[in-house]
Formats: C-alpha cells, sequence, structure tokens
C-alpha cells in the first residue's frame, strides 16, 4: 500500500452490499443460536437420566432392605411367613418409607429335614396395579428352618411386662 492512495477493494467486497452482509451475521446468529440449544438439550436429557437412575437405585436399596428384613425376622421367629405376605407397612413401623411396597412371600418343602425354601419378592404399590406381569424390585430367596411357634410379640422373661416385638428363646 502508498501512502495517499485509498484503499481499493478486493472483487468480493465489491460484490456483496451492506443488506448481504447483515444477511450473513444473521444467519451465523442462528446458527449458533441452533447449536445453543442443541447442547442444552442433551445436557437436560442426561440429567433427567441420572436422576431416574438415582431414584430406581433408591427404590431398589428399599425394597432390599425389606426383603432381607423380613427374612430376617422370619429366621429368627419373630414373624410368620403369612404375616409378612402382603404391605410391609404393618409389620415394619417406625420406619418413614418413600413409597408403598407390597411383599409377595411363597415357600416350598426341600430335601432337606426341617429346612423350607421361603422366597420373598418386592412389588411397589399394591399388588394387581401395574398389570398381570408386574417385576419384583427385589427377590430374595432363602432356606429357612421355620418353628412352629405364633408369631405374634412376646413378654420377655423378667422384664416390666412391656410388649416387645423380640421373642423369646425357648
Amino acid at each position: 500500500m502508498t501512502e495517499g492512495k485509498p484503499m481499493q477493494k478486493t472483487a468480493r467486497q465489491a460484490r456483496t452490499t451492506p443488506r448481504q452482509r447483515c444477511g450473513s451475521i444473521l444467519l451465523e446468529c442462528l446458527l449458533a443460536l441452533a447449536l445453543l440449544v442443541a447442547a442444552g438439550v442433551t445436557v437436560l436429557g442426561a440429567m433427567d437420566r441420572a436422576t431416574s437412575a438415582a431414584a430406581r437405585m433408591a427404590d431398589e436399596k428399599d425394597a432390599a432392605d425389606i426383603a432381607a428384613s423380613a427374612m430376617s425376622q422370619i429366621e429368627c421367629g419373630v414373624l410368620s411367613i403369612e404375616s409378612v405376605q402382603g404391605h410391609s407397612s404393618k409389620w415394619r413401623t417406625g420406619v418413614h418409607e418413600r413409597a408403598e411396597w407390597y411383599v409377595g412371600v411363597e415357600s416350598e418343602p426341600t430335601e432337606f429335614t426341617g429346612l423350607t425354601l421361603v422366597t420373598l419378592r418386592v412389588y411397589r404399590g399394591s399388588p394387581g396395579t401395574t398389570g398381570s406381569g408386574e417385576i419384583p424390585v427385589a427377590t430374595l430367596q432363602q432356606y429357612v428352618r421355620l418353628s412352629s411357634q405364633s408369631a405374634g410379640p412376646m413378654k420377655i422373661r423378667g422384664g416390666s411386662g412391656e410388649q416387645s416385638s423380640r421373642r423369646d428363646l425357648p
């Protein structure tokens, strides 16, 4: 470039008008906005899936806890198999649950003398609310030596006469 001479426009600059330049800027802005929206939708979708997975894991943990609690109470003789069947709230007192749980119980004799195979299936909600193809949230299967004693709470020997959920050992 020489001093005193005006700058010459390139061939491309000579062909574009100010209106065309504004149109290309508008197109660039719309493209940037579309990319931003697509990225936002992707991030929100990932957050939704993560939240759903966390809730599902919490439900599985709660159902496994209910199954383990019920099985241990059957093993100890605190509850009978019949008393565990149904809504968990009838035998789980003092526990705040986020959902309503239903426990299905099956028992069958085994080839081992004195042992019964007990299968506990924990469902979310009431039976029959999700259709005939209900899938349990948790299933626990274990060999248990069942006692012939009743499942009701007994008084602790030598205690102050208060009812307890623990059973005296024979």
